[in-house]
């Protein structure tokens, strides 16, 4: 196992944040922004708006104007940067490929499976020049991920895993995360692991999911979140499913409609998300200083019964930033292998849920193990769907 390199300076790690006005990446360079004697590059489109910040944040952090789709631009930023966090809704592959040029390790919260398809054969690159990248480290994918392969381990030799997520669209996040979402309904998506239950289309197939705390049983509908289609491969899995719901329910209702009346690919059309992020933005208003629940719920199903983890908190974009700056710190202190990985690829699952449980307060995680499920009780779990 050929572990990662450090880069180090004389001031601490040179760590570039790519989108970071953005939710997600707002939030991670302000957590970053006391961790002098590290030198915290703010990158963005907007100059004016990354040196804003940059200011803002003290004589450790620096702005860098970078637009992703200016190669040179993207060369230069990456330049003697000790690891890039990718914060951005585009271009995935074009900054992974530049951080392995430059000897940067990588960190993203990208849930783009075809993205990951072009990311991952990046992996033999990395590890020839002892790079470290984590794809989709953020709370779905990532802990997700996480929760699955920490369920997969409790139940001997798994057969299925089924991961439910809610999420409230009055969450504060940016644009780009719900323009995923929407893009999502354009596509017909492949089954998830080599036994699995055929094709199908985002919103199209129900589940009723029971999540920790106050939200709980909830109708949830599929999404093709992308861990789901590499467990087969990463975990073993032979079927596996992610189900998702939303708050305020009567959307993802709306959405299951459209799915089923074969209007989904409407809900793709690019001025649409425009439309509903404004929308969006009226109906959070009031509240954004309040961040809204969320919730996994990962079962696992195997030869030695069934397992379920959980993990609940409130600001779905304040949890990714925490989830990806675990992992970038992991990274520079030599704790992951060098390579192109998934979370539950990097055998940091077990450091990281006993990171987040010693913080309830902003992610509870919860376990609970059915060493008497049979294997029955497996298939007519994994038929309904």
């Amino acid at each position: 196992m050929t572990m990662t390199k450090t880069h180090p300076h004389r001031n601490g790690a040179d760590i570039l944040i790519l989108g970071a006005t953005g939710s997600v990446g707002g939030s991670i360079t302000r957590s970053l922004s006391g961790s002098c004697p590290n030198q915290i590059h703010v990158g963005g489109r907007d100059a004016r708006e990354v040196t804003a910040l940059a200011r803002s944040l003290g004589h450790c952090a620096h702005p860098v104007h970078v637009d992703i789709t200016d190669d040179a631009a993207l060369r230069a930023a990456l330049t003697g940067k000790s690891v890039v966090i990718n914060t951005s809704s585009v271009g995935f592959p074009t900054v992974l490929a530049a951080a392995i040029e430059a000897g940067a390790h990588y960190v993203d919260v990208s849930a783009d499976l075809e993205a990951w398809g072009r990311m991952l054969p990046l992996h033999q690159k990395a590890l020839d020049a002892g790079v470290t990248a984590v794809l989709g480290a953020g709370l779905i994918p990532g802990l997700s991920n996480v929760l699955a392969a920490a369920a997969a381990r409790d139940v001997g030799t798994v057969s299925a895993i089924r991961t439910g997520v809610h999420l409230d669209v009055r969450d504060p996040h940016g644009p780009g995360a719900l323009e995923y979402m929407l893009a999502a309904f354009d596509d017909v998506h492949p089954p998830a692991g080599h036994d699995g239950a055929g094709r199908f289309r985002t919103f199209e197939r129900r589940a009723d999911i029971e999540f920790p705390g106050r939200i709980g049983r909830r109708r949830s509908y599929s999404f093709p979140f992308p861990g789901q289609f590499h467990y087969s491969r990463t975990l073993g899995v032979a079927r596996a499913s992610t189900y998702l719901s939303l708050g305020p329910g009567i959307l993802a209702g709306l959405g299951h409609l459209a799915a089923v009346a074969g209007l989904a690919p409407l809900l793709a059309r690019p001025g649409l998300s425009r439309a509903v992020h404004r929308w969006q933005e009226r109906l959070g208003r009031p509240a954004e200083a309040r961040p809204r629940p969320y919730a996994l719920v990962v079962d696992a199903h195997g030869t030695e019964g069934r397992a379920r983890w959980s993990a609940s908190g409130t600001g779905e974009s304040r949890a990714t930033a925490r989830i990806a700056t675990w992992f970038a710190t992991r990274i520079l202190g030599g704790h992951i292998a060098s390579g192109v990985l998934l979370p539950e690829q990097t055998g940091a699952s077990e450091a990281l849920l006993t990171h987040l449980s010693l913080d309830p307060g902003a992610v509870r995680i919860d376990r609970q193990i059915d060493v008497s499920s049979s294997r029955q009780e497996a298939a007519r779990w994994t038929s309904q769907e």
